[in-house]
């Protein structure tokens, strides 16, 4: 599961609380401490420069840390896709290399 703001925090809690040892949690570090058995990954947006403002790239970054820490589906592959839209790419690509960092 991926949990980047408050917002979605309310709405899933209890399913967070359910999540087992078998399960990783994504999490925006702000939204820290959470009750869970999962496996829980922070991901620190207020030390990475820039993007901290750029709140509408935090799911690229986060699902390229994502694709790094579980090897689930090739970060190759994932450039690719994020690259499709000429105008967003640039942006999209070096949120990428955040996540992967």
């Amino acid at each position: 599961m991926l949990v980047l703001f408050k917002e979605g925090m309310r709405v899933v809690r209890s399913q967070i609380e359910a999540m087992s040892k078998a399960d990783t949690l994504l999490i925006n570090s702000e939204l820290l401490p959470v009750h869970t058995q999962a496996k829980v990954i922070p991901i620190d947006f207020r030390n990475m420069g820039a993007w901290v403002n750029k709140k509408e790239y935090w799911a690229i970054i986060a699902l390229a840390n994502l694709l790094r820490e579980l090897k689930v589906y090739p970060v190759e592959a994932f450039r690719e896709a994020v690259a499709e839209r000429s105008e967003f790419a640039e942006q999209s690509l070096a949120a990428v290399e955040e996540g992967e960092k």
